[in-house]
């Protein structure tokens, strides 16, 4: 790329991504409002390519601030986090960031964490595929020396822990009946939730968890034997239904294979 080249491309989009837009004279040649105006117009596309791309892995966060402040969100985030990939499918890769440091949603420290969860269920989408193992097949194979074995996620497959209820108001807002009037929703901070995220079937979904649940399954996740991985649970929760538990799992797609060390 040649020199004047650089600097004409570093001057346009310095030019698109400024506060306000002011047309630099010495950039292009013509009538200045009509420069203007068509600068104008690329600008709002690239607005509403901003705004789109980010209501496509956040909708959640689109439905608790609503259509018109969430595309003023998405400006001033690709104002702040110009993407830097061809694909945009990456662009909001920082959105949870900004929404913690963006002033004007401070009173609302949930968001970030809802986006958190948004973009653990948007890379599972896009995420490769594999193969998952049914509980069936891996009792099956394992016999009575299945909690001596390891079990592999699935690469889709992740898991989700904040100290806030992100977990509930995602499944409440991803649920057509939120739409009814009259519903509300107590929101404890306090509130620790637990998720696991997979994808069956190329339909991604949020699984809620119980505490003994999210660290069974984090403790098979850094390698751990099933059996370690069911007794940290028990240690938890000494009414832990392991039956109920591995079944629930396994329909999720959670895991790609198992292995024994």
């Amino acid at each position: 790329m040649s020199r004047f080249l650089e600097v004409t491309q570093t001057r346009f989009a310095a030019m698109l991504l400024a506060d306000q837009l002011d047309v630099p004279s010495t950039l292009f040649v013509g009538d200045g409002e009509l420069l203007t105006e068509r600068a104008r117009i690329y600008r709002g596309n690239l607005q509403a390519i901003w705004s789109n791309s980010l209501r496509n892995a956040y909708p959640v966060i689109d439905q608790l601030v609503g259509s018109h402040f969430f595309d003023q969100l998405a400006i001033l985030y690709g104002q702040q986090f110009p993407s830097l990939a061809g694909d945009l499918n990456q662009f909001g890769q920082h959105f949870p960031e900004f929404l913690e440091q963006e002033p004007s949603v401070k009173a609302f420290p949930y968001f970030s964490s809802v986006a958190q969860l948004e973009w653990l269920v948007h890379q599972a989408y896009y995420c490769a595929d594999a193969e998952i193992i049914s509980l069936a097949e891996f009792l099956n194979t394992c016999g009575q020396s299945a909690s001596e074995f390891s079990l592999r996620f699935h690469p889709a497959a992740s898991l989700f822990h904040v100290n806030d209820a992100a977990v509930q108001i995602y499944l409440a807002h991803m649920d057509a009946s939120i739409e009814a009037p009259g519903i509300q929703f107590q929101i404890t901070t306090e509130q620790a939730s637990f998720a696991l995220v997979s994808r069956a079937e190329w339909k991604v979904d949020v699984l809620a968890l119980t505490h003994a649940e999210y660290v069974a399954l984090s403790s098979l996740n850094q390698g751990c034997k099933l059996e370690a991985a069911l007794d940290a649970a028990l240690a938890i929760d000494a009414e832990f239904d392991i039956a109920t538990a591995l079944s629930k799992w396994f329909s999720a797609g959670a895991f790609s294979s198992f292995y024994q060390i």
